[in-house]
């Protein structure tokens, strides 16, 4: 979904972020149990507005989704790097415009807006299908790099929503301060390929619910499977 964002550094406020996959495919009500699901969690822990970022918004098709059906009074900001892109989902989502709001994360910091309370990643952080020679390759350090980054912007006992990564989470120096959604038990149709750190593949999985925690645990899962 979107184009694929993986942001690298800060640089005096402004995110710099890399293209790495020029794949615009995205639907309306892509993942509704896993929105319906999401939302559920959100306005239980943060009220009937918790704020909601679609990290990799393509043309808006998600943050429409999101503002119409599953969080009908927060404000739903998009991000992507692609200017064509963004004016297609500012357009998509006209009738919404009070509450959505996109930005380009290439020239504007994350958190330019504060902190989150919910961020969606989903088909972000991923190559599908996936391609082995070297160039082409997602690195697991792009990755890292993008859920460090998203991390920054979300508030504590935040939820990120990450449907369909090529690494875990908990390979991430993130995980120290996330764990997953106990009531995570709807299907996340997961279908990329997924591999470890260093690149072994591993049997694909359904999680995609995380909270981030208000301090860091060290349980001893870190690469667990």
């Amino acid at each position: 979904m979107g184009l694929l964002l993986a942001c690298v550094s800060l640089l005096l406020g402004v995110a710099k972020v890399r293209v790495n996959q020029h794949d615009h495919d995205t639907l309306y009500d892509r993942y509704p149990a896993i929105y319906q699901q999401v939302s559920r969690l959100a306005l239980e822990t943060f009220g009937n507005a918790p704020k909601v970022m679609s990290f990799g918004s393509s043309t808006g098709l998600e943050a429409l989704t999101l503002a119409q059906k599953y969080f009908e009074k927060s404000v739903i900001v998009g991000v992507d790097v692609d200017e064509v892109t963004l004016s297609q989902a500012r357009s998509t989502c006209a009738n919404v415009s009070s509450r959505v709001f996109m930005f380009n994360g290439e020239k504007t910091a994350l958190g330019a807006l504060g902190l989150y309370d919910v961020i969606f990643a989903n088909s972000v952080s991923c190559r599908h299908p996936w391609d082995p020679r070297p160039e082409n390759v997602y690195q697991f350090s792009l990755f890292a790099q993008t859920i460090a980054t998203l991390s920054e912007v979300l508030r504590p006992n935040g939820i990120l929503c990450i449907i369909n990564p090529n690494y875990r989470i908990e390979d991430t120096a993130a995980w120290l301060t996330h764990h997953y959604v106990q009531e995570n038990v709807v299907d996340c149709g997961n279908f990329v390929r997924l591999f470890d750190r260093n690149g072994t593949t591993l049997p694909r999985r359904d999680l995609c619910v995380y909270r981030k925690t208000s301090r860091s645990h060290s349980h001893g899962t870190r690469g667990r499977r």
